[in-house]
């Protein structure tokens, strides 16, 4: 009786075990998943810009970049000595549906003469770039001898408030910045004092650059400012 009652208690005990070891395999439940807010994707930058912020007004940043681009595109067509800055009032813009158009006169040099084209010219606005859709120069509407032809041996009447000297093998590219109501006068001299080309001579705010064809030989340039500030540099080519 004694063996028996043992046996029953080892056997109990060893199925109580089995339940424990069984009850440690069991997978505890996972807990509930959390949903986590997506942030809202908002369009990116290049998607905004798509299109012009003014599809039909024509702001002074459109005027500063359009001509920029003009300008580029003219200094590949007319080369170093054939070229003149083009100013922004010189041209005039009109804008529809994001469209740019412009339009005006433009003046070249061409084997010594200056020539006078119209231009026209257009830009579609993407805000903050524009793509040149079309551009073209038309036939010649007048000419003009250069300055130096016109003048040639007359005394400059001018009073410069400064002088610089050098020595031009082909010409002179002379660059200047103004900005005031009083006229800013640069003018190219011979050693003998002879006007040989008026490169500027007028008032306002403006940035330029223009190119003066000479004969090998020294020169001056004659500077005078009425009012206003200014800057001048050249360059003897």
């Amino acid at each position: 009786m004694k063996r028996r009652i043992a046996l029953i208690g080892a056997l109990a005990f060893a199925l109580s075990g089995c339940r424990q070891i069984t009850a440690a395999l069991v997978p505890t439940p996972a807990p509930d998943a959390v949903e986590t807010a997506v942030p809202e994707q908002t369009p990116t930058q290049s998607n905004v810009n798509e299109n012009s912020l003014h599809p039909n007004e024509v702001t002074d940043y459109d005027r500063k970049a359009v001509t920029s681009l003009i300008n580029e595109e003219l200094r590949k067509q007319h080369g170093k000595t054939g070229y003149y800055t083009l100013r922004s009032e010189d041209i005039t813009f009109e804008k529809n549906n994001g469209i740019i158009k412009a339009t005006g006169l433009y003046t070249y040099r061409e084997n010594g003469v200056n020539k006078t084209v119209p231009f026209e010219y257009e830009y579609e606005d993407k805000n903050l770039e524009y793509l040149l859709s079309d551009g073209k120069e038309g036939g010649d509407v007048a000419q003009s001898e250069t300055p130096q032809e016109d003048k040639q041996g007359e005394k400059s009447t001018l009073v410069p408030d400064k002088t610089y000297d050098f020595n031009a093998v082909h010409g002179v590219t002379v660059n200047v910045m103004h900005a005031g109501d009083g006229v800013m006068t640069v003018q190219v001299v011979d050693a003998e004092g002879n006007l040989v080309a008026e490169v500027f001579n007028q008032p306002g705010d403006y940035t330029e650059s223009k190119n003066v064809d000479l004969p090998t030989g020294s020169y001056q340039l004659w500077f005078k400012n009425e009012s206003g500030n200014w800057s001048l540099s050249y360059n003897a080519y």
